[in-house]
């Protein structure tokens, strides 16, 4: 799940104006009353695709009987690590560790875990 910030204008006048309106990738995005900002806010919910296939389209945001469609796609991903470094510390920790990868600003919380102790994370 991940929760989605469309911004723009002509949002609607009203929140029921895109109650069940709006799309990602061609996944229905459950808009949040209590987020949506008049013309120019919407927040809204969406569940991933249910595969690890590359999925990828517009979002799509329809406002009475008005459409608008994003110019770029959205693509849902999940991180990848493709290295760590280095490989070995002292076991009474305080290692800086150097986590590389793909895609790895996706989604609004970063954690990292060594077995089920957690990282503080520097960026």
């Amino acid at each position: 799940m991940c929760f989605l910030n469309v911004q723009g204008i002509n949002l609607g006048k009203t929140y029921p104006d895109i109650y069940g309106g709006v799309s990602v990738a061609g996944i229905p995005c459950e808009p949040y009353e209590q987020l949506y900002v008049k013309t120019k806010q919407i927040v809204c919910r969406v569940d991933g695709p249910g595969t690890n296939e590359p999925r990828q389209g517009p979002v799509i945001v329809r406002v009475e009987d008005f459409r608008g469609e994003s110019k770029h796609n959205y693509k849902f991903v999940d991180p990848e690590i493709e290295g760590i470094s280095p490989k070995y510390g002292p076991r009474s920790g305080g290692t800086v560790l150097k986590i590389t990868g793909r895609y790895m600003n996706a989604g609004s919380r970063i954690q990292a875990f060594i077995d089920d102790l957690p990282c503080e994370i520097v960026a």
